[in-house]
């Protein structure tokens, strides 16, 4: 329907005609009542129409948080339909609040996306991006190796990973990463990936002995194990240097 059709109808001996056109609607509706209330908050009233919808086309919407990050730590969103709309932001900081996906497959600009301490998150959707830097899913404790892998293995330039503090996330692999400043795992989880935890820290040595930066916690808590055998990253000792 990129142009207008023209329908013939006949019934009964009487033909009549119709022209279909086919206009997108540049206003979108945003579900969640705590999203909608950050972007009327943080965008002009303009770019809103009567029934609080979005004017999808406008120029303040398309550049919003052009190369800076969207906000949302807290907000209380419990559905983060909408946030496609805004592609040249650089950063999705939407940790503590209650949805149970993101879809970041058109946000072409995004580079951090961070939604850890989210209780209900199980799915995280980056489309064919390669270059997403930040992956922060820290207590996102319904996420599997299944939906982070991907992202890892697509991603090479990864520069920090944060997997810790109750994720049950077990058997990642992340030896293809060439780029790492910092990783923070579980210990089961650590432990689960020692092999590929190796291979990475081969390819990046800076942070091979940099336990500023390559940490691993007690499960589930805050407590962190500063010595750890290279081979396995099970703790070396009975009370580690905390």
């Amino acid at each position: 329907f990129s142009n207008p059709i023209q329908y013939s109808v006949t019934l009964d001996g009487n033909t009549s005609a119709y022209t279909v056109s086919v206009t997108k609607n540049q206003y979108a509706t945003i579900p969640d009542a705590a999203f909608l209330g950050w972007l009327k908050s943080s965008l002009d009233a303009s770019v809103f129409n009567e029934n609080d919808q979005l004017d999808i086309t406008a120029t303040a919407v398309r550049e919003f948080a052009s190369g800076d990050k969207m906000n949302l730590d807290g907000v209380g969103i419990a559905d983060m339909k909408g946030i496609e709309f805004f592609v040249v932001a650089r950063e999705a900081d939407a940790e503590n609040n209650t949805f149970s996906s993101i879809n970041l497959s058109k946000n072409i600009a995004m580079r951090n996306v961070l939604v850890g301490l989210n209780p209900n998150i199980e799915s995280i959707t980056t489309g064919d991006k390669t270059n997403i830097e930040l992956l922060y899913i820290n207590g996102a404790l319904k996420l599997e190796a299944e939906d982070i892998q991907p992202i890892i293995d697509a991603n090479t330039g990864l520069r920090r990973l944060y997997a810790f503090n109750g994720n049950s996330i077990t058997q990642l692999d992340v030896s293809n990463l060439v780029s790492m400043e910092r990783l923070r795992f579980d210990e089961s989880l650590a432990m689960a990936s020692a092999a590929s935890i190796n291979a990475m820290l081969a390819k990046n040595p800076p942070i091979a002995s940099d336990t500023g930066n390559l940490r691993v916690y007690v499960d589930g808590t805050d407590e962190r194990r500063d010595a750890y055998y290279p081979v396995t990253y099970e703790c070396q000792f009975i009370d580690c240097i905390r």
